[in-house]
């Protein structure tokens, strides 16, 4: 029984959405857009994966918390839509003026 309420215990911790894992919305929507200016970019995939690495390192982050971020947002799609909507938005801005890197 005890080992019953335990892994119970190990599971409901593991599967709910840890909000403080995630990146702040703002800064979640200007890394998405970086991240798919760069992926637009025609250079090999090594230098791609360099750049965004070296983007969330500059944003003190790493793949792990930008990708539990976009699955927490991927999950309620009404908010991912609007997280798409500003991101689209940002990326017209980042192209308008000067390169982002």
């Amino acid at each position: 029984m005890k080992n019953s309420i335990f892994l119970l215990t190990i599971l409901i911790i593991c599967c709910t959405d840890r909000q403080d894992d995630m990146l702040e919305r703002d800064k979640f929507i200007d890394l998405y857009a970086k991240i798919t200016i760069i992926s637009e970019i025609k250079i090999d995939k090594e230098q791609k994966q360099k750049l965004i690495a070296d983007l969330l390192k500059e944003n003190n982050t790493n793949i792990m918390q930008y990708r539990h971020t976009m699955h927490f947002y991927k999950e309620r799609p009404d908010e991912w839509v609007t997280i798409l909507k500003f991101a689209r938005e940002h990326i017209k801005k980042l192209k308008s003026e000067k390169p982002p890197f």
